[in-house]
């Protein structure tokens, strides 16, 4: 199911912090909030994101230009969340989600649409299949009894407004947006850093599969030779009650 939008929507207020400051909005599917949420990840994901770091993503205009794309896509879903500052309304931090649906035989899903019509570079070809591996061997739709489940794909907050809680409460109102709307009974979350991991273990997420930096190379380097400070990516899901 996919839902529609403007800039503007008036019922996008989806909460706030307890002093105030940051306000939670659903992120709309066009227009300049959307592309300011595409510039946070540009200044914040990108360049920290093990990852992104691991395939140097940033020396890529092209790879660049295509993770934009694929995050513009997830985001015409209409169940991403943005971060605002209540006074400024400068975006401070998203988290870009994915409905995923139980496929139809013969059928390609997002990421192998995307990597086929649309992606130009290998390297982001490569991070698409990182996350499609983690959850290749886990049927969630089965486990969950679902016909649908809700992937937390990119959480990032703006550096100077980080240790605020503001990453956990993206992931919380994001899971709430899911219930609200009906639009899946189930979440996941790929975690490539132990920070997102400690936040949604916070939240009641299940650790299910997890894959070593070390067992990750792309053009002879090594991930763990690149991602010292994190050892593996994590994949973790949970039921929405």
């Amino acid at each position: 199911m996919k839902y529609s939008s403007t800039d503007e929507e008036k019922d996008g207020l989806l909460g706030e912090s307890r002093d105030g400051t940051i306000v939670y909005k659903r992120l709309p599917t066009a227009g300049p909030t959307l592309d300011t949420a595409i510039r946070v990840l540009n200044e914040a994901f990108y360049p920290e994101e093990p990852l992104c770091r691991a395939l140097q993503v940033t020396q890529s205009p092209q790879a660049i230009c295509d993770l934009d794309a694929l995050f513009l896509g997830m985001a015409q879903d209409y169940l991403s969340v943005v971060a605002l500052d209540a006074m400024s309304h400068k975006v401070v931090g998203v988290c870009f989600n994915k409905l995923e649906t139980k496929p139809m035989e013969g059928n390609l899903d997002f990421y192998e649409v995307f990597k086929k019509r649309k992606c130009k570079e290998d390297r982001i070809k490569f991070f698409i299949d990182v996350l499609a591996e983690e959850t290749a061997g886990i049927d969630l739709f089965e486990k969950y009894k679902t016909d649908a489940v809700v992937d937390l794909v990119c959480l990032t907050v703006l550096p100077d407004f980080k240790r605020r809680g503001i990453g956990k409460s993206l992931m919380e109102h994001s899971l709430e947006l899911a219930r609200r709307t009906n639009a899946a009974s189930a979440a996941c979350v790929v975690c490539s850093s132990t920070y997102t991991l400690k936040m949604a273990k916070s939240i009641g997420f299940t650790e299910l599969t997890s894959v070593p930096y070390s067992q990750y190379i792309y053009e002879g380097r090594q991930f763990s030779d690149v991602i010292r400070d994190h050892a593996s990516v994590v994949l973790v899901a949970k039921k929405l009650q």
